[in-house]
């Protein structure tokens, strides 16, 4: 019997008020054999209880041969503390579920017009690249509109 092979999922993760990241609808960055899901921040959710909902979900996404490869976690302009530790632990979650894989990728992305924000979702990738203690061919990187990618870390150590 021939075995499947598995398929590359992506996730778009949209805080309330962020923009769309409208890259992501064309080219490379989206590109997948797999499936894609959004998971949207509701109205009157607090950032920790989006943090907790969408952590929660993680695993139940995709149909088994679907693996998570590629996360998109879209920001609103807030860099509060509240918001930040948040972001914080919602991306420790991604980073745990998408390490396990072969390669992976994790954008924070932000419409970026304030330079609070830009400054602090780049700390947060840079924190979050260098505490990462799992050996995987990852990366973390951050993009305001359709800039590039501002901080990328490959081969997350």
């Amino acid at each position: 019997m021939r075995q499947r092979k598995a398929m590359s999922g992506v996730l778009v993760i949209m805080e309330l008020g962020a923009e769309w990241p409208a890259w992501t609808g064309t080219g490379v960055e989206m590109a997948s054999r797999g499936g894609r899901r959004v998971l949207s921040q509701e109205e009157g959710e607090g950032p920790e209880a989006f943090a907790d909902r969408v952590a929660e979900h993680l695993g139940s996404l995709f149909a088994k041969r679907i693996e998570l490869e590629r996360a998109v976690l879209a920001c609103n302009d807030r860099s509060d503390a509240r918001a930040m530790q948040a972001r914080n632990k919602l991306c420790q979650a991604l980073v745990s579920a998408l390490s396990g894989r072969r390669s992976w990728q994790l954008l924070l992305t932000a419409s970026g017009r304030t330079g609070k924000v830009r400054h602090a979702l780049s700390d947060l990738a840079v924190g979050l690249s260098g505490s990462w203690a799992s050996p995987s061919s990852g990366s973390i990187g951050v993009r305001f509109g359709d800039e590039m990618p501002l901080v990328q870390q490959a081969n997350v150590a």
